[in-house]
């Protein structure tokens, strides 16, 4: 067995090339490389959905406070046009153009749905969930 593999690693005179060794411990390496790097890949992906989250959310609490402000309605108008429905291409903020489409949650692949509470022609209060 010892003689097959330093028959394996010699080479004949004026060949050119890699052994089967060397060629099997650099797989080796590159895999242990590999399985280093994929686990910390993952986390940057996580982490990168939950920022885009998190930015949709105030995107979209932004869009409902120009709704309001812009918009002639009374409170009640205010919280029947956008509370409790899909945030999708139906709803009054983006029909309305304050949204130019509806943002689709990056976890989830889902509709956000806002809840808000409109006081004096303001938004005292609001929340999106996916």
């Amino acid at each position: 067995m010892l003689i097959k593999l330093r028959k394996m690693m010699k080479r004949e005179e004026g060949q050119k090339g890699f052994t089967l060794v060397e060629l099997i411990i650099v797989m080796a390496i590159l895999a242990i490389l590999a399985a280093l790097a994929v686990p910390k890949f993952g986390t940057v992906l996580g982490s990168a959905k939950e920022k885009a989250r998190t930015q949709n959310h105030e995107m979209i609490l932004n869009a409902a406070d120009l709704y309001v402000a812009s918009e002639t309605n009374d409170d009640a108008g205010y919280a029947a046009a956008l509370n409790d429905a899909p945030i999708d291409d139906t709803h009054a903020l983006v029909t309305k153009g304050y949204l130019k489409k509806a943002p689709v949650d990056p976890i989830s692949d889902g509709n956000y749905t806002l809840s808000v509470t409109v006081s004096s022609g303001a938004i005292t209060s609001g929340s999106v969930t996916p």
